[in-house]
């Protein structure tokens, strides 16, 4: 059986289909899901108030490239939803430092990707879970992340709770 989802956009009153995927190949793989949203304010407060805030929860290459932007505070909001949405979907108990997880676009119109380092990095290796996909958006007061990650092996049992 195969899973296939559609993400929609409405702009302008039309509705148009952003992407759709098929997840045949997964049908038999273990998935787990994490999604989280975010107050873009609330990010922005946080990092006034608290001079080193952004460097303690992103990496140099996510701010480079949310300093990049007219407005910086969606793209950071959304990429602390996805790191919250990693941890939601993260296999086991293992709880990772927020820097050691990197959500950016290689390619400035391109899908963002989820990258590890550290400790972090070493427990996504020593457990296998090889395939990690995450959708960012925003709008006016608000971003969201939503992540998926398998395993590439069905007898796989790892539980997310």
């Amino acid at each position: 059986m195969a899973l296939e989802l559609g993400f929609s956009s409405v702009q302008g009153g039309h509705t148009r289909l952003m992407k759709k995927v098929n997840f045949s190949i997964l049908a038999e793989a273990p998935l787990h899901i994490g999604c989280d949203i975010v107050e873009i304010k609330r990010i922005q407060k946080a990092a006034e108030r608290h001079s080193r805030f952004l460097s303690r929860i992103f990496t140099d290459a996510e701010r480079a490239e949310c300093h990049q932007k007219t407005d910086p505070w969606p793209s950071f909001a959304a990429r602390f939803a996805a790191k919250e949405a990693v941890i939601k979907a993260m296999p086991g108990d293992f709880i990772p430092a927020f820097d050691e997880i990197e959500v950016i676009r290689p390619h400035q119109k391109g899908k963002p990707q989820v990258h590890f380092r550290g400790k972090t990095k070493e427990y996504i290796d020593s457990i296998g879970w090889k395939g990690w996909s995450v959708s960012l958006s925003h709008e006016r007061s608000h971003a969201m992340a939503v992540v998926l990650c398998w395993h590439d092996d069905p007898k796989r049992s790892e539980s997310c709770e």
